[in-house]
C-alpha cells in the first residue's frame, strides 16, 4: 500500500498512489481537450484538495503549449509570416547618420525661402509654412524667429490659426523690387 494521505475527515484517508493515478489520465485528456472519462466536477474536486496533480496539471499545460507552439511554426503559414517579417526587417533603413547643422547657411537659406513666400503671397498660416517651402519643421521654426528677431515679420491669429507676413517695411522693399 501507497502511504495514506491525511485529510480533514480521520476516516477517509487514501492511499496518495491509486487516487492519483486514476485523475492522471484525466489530466492528460483535459489538456489535450478529450473526454475525461469521468464527470468533470470529480476531476475539479481532486485538483482543489491534491497540489501534486495541480502541479501536473501544470506541467502537461506547458509542455503542450509548447509542442503547439513548435509544430505552429513548423507549418508552411508560420514559415512564410516569418520570411516576410525578415524582409520588412531588411528593407528597414540603416542607422541613422547625424551631422552638424550649419545654423548660419540652412537657417539663412530657409528664412530667404520664407521671406520670398510672403513676399509673394502677403501672407502665410505657420502651420503650413514647412509644407510650402519644403523644409524641415524645426528648421522653418528657426528662420521665423530670426525674422521675426530682425523685425521682418508681424504676426497676428484670428480664433484658430496663427498667420505671418513681412513688416510693412519689408513690403515696401518688395515693392521697390529690391
Amino acid at each position: 500500500m501507497g502511504k495514506k494521505q491525511e485529510s480533514k475527515n480521520p476516516r477517509l484517508t487514501k492511499p496518495v498512489g491509486q487516487e492519483c493515478k486514476k485523475y492522471g489520465i484525466a489530466i492528460t485528456n483535459f489538456v489535450l481537450g478529450e473526454d475525461l472519462r469521468m464527470p468533470p466536477a470529480e476531476l475539479y474536486h481532486h485538483l482543489r484538495d491534491c497540489p501534486k496533480c495541480r502541479a501536473e496539471l501544470e506541467d502537461w499545460q506547458a509542455v503542450y503549449a509548447t509542442m503547439r507552439t513548435e509544430a505552429y511554426h513548423k507549418t508552411p503559414e508560420a514559415k512564410q509570416k516569418y520570411q516576410e517579417l525578415l524582409e520588412k526587417i531588411r528593407q528597414l533603413p540603416g542607422p541613422v547618420s547625424r551631422r552638424p547643422i550649419d545654423f548660419d547657411t540652412q537657417v539663412g537659406d530657409a528664412a530667404g525661402a520664407i521671406w520670398r513666400l510672403l513676399a509673394k503671397n502677403g501672407e502665410a498660416r505657420i502651420d503650413e509654412l514647412p509644407k510650402q517651402v519644403n523644409l524641415p519643421d524645426y528648421l522653418v521654426l528657426e528662420a521665423v524667429g530670426w525674422l521675426a528677431r530682425e523685425n521682418k515679420l508681424m504676426g497676428f491669429k484670428d480664433d484658430r490659426k496663427a498667420y505671418i507676413r513681412l513688416t510693412e517695411k519689408e513690403q515696401q522693399i518688395t515693392r521697390a523690387g529690391l
